[in-house]
């Protein structure tokens, strides 16, 4: 009883000290108080918000270029829109599409997976016409990625991600490879060779890259 009757005096004593606060001269509004400014402040901060722009994320529109066939164009599609992809900006590039195609047919008649059948990846980009940027022109491998054994793209692109090397380079995790804004994927099919299915994936930067 008297632990109820304390916790009433001191709900009493908080009331009263609650109300001198609210009635005291300090704590009343001048009628000349500015009740805009707040409003003003919010707007403009706002304002000030959507003034910063995202990135812009530019996306191919069609994958018709970004290989010759459909799994390729499949795998093409699960890379770029990849809610990990760090690039803003992909490209498909025909071209390099075409290198991908023919380099997965080397693969599959070589029966292995080896990023220097025919020669060093980079050098094979420039080979065939590719504008490769001047600085890796003569590096051994940036831009290529290789796979075999897997039936589907979508078994593909899990294989990659898998690849702690793969997924760096074909999510852009790293500042060199996000640079890297072209992309061609290639598939070759044969049933009479070790791994089946070979994967091809170029991502390149052009040496005048828009």
């Amino acid at each position: 009883m008297k632990t109820f009757l304390s916790l009433l005096l001191l709900l009493f004593f908080l009331s009263c000290s609650i109300k001198d606060q609210a009635t005291s001269p300090s704590a009343q509004v001048s009628k000349h108080a500015d009740f805009t400014r707040p409003k003003q402040n919010l707007v403009k901060s706002i304002l000030m918000q959507e003034a910063i722009a995202e990135p812009e994320i530019i996306r191919p529109s069609s994958f018709v270029n970004c290989g010759l066939n459909e799994k390729s164009k499949e795998l093409a599609k699960l890379i770029i829109s990849s809610h990990g992809q760090q690039r803003p900006v992909i490209r498909c590039n025909s071209l390099l599409s075409k290198v991908a195609s023919e380099q997965a047919k080397k693969l599959a008649n070589a029966g292995v997976i080896d990023h220097f059948v025919g020669g060093p990846p980079n050098q094979r980009l420039v080979a065939s016409g590719f504008d490769l940027v001047k600085d890796r022109r003569n590096m051994a491998n940036t831009v290529e990625a290789i796979l075999g054994g897997e039936k589907t793209a979508d078994d593909a692109w899990t294989r990659f991600q898998m690849s702690f090397g793969h997924k760096r380079h074909l999510l852009g995790e790293h500042d060199m490879f996000r640079e890297q804004t072209e992309i061609g994927v290639g598939h070759y099919y044969k049933w009479h060779s070790p791994h089946v299915d070979y994967w091809v994936v170029y991502l390149a930067k052009p040496n005048h890259q828009e």
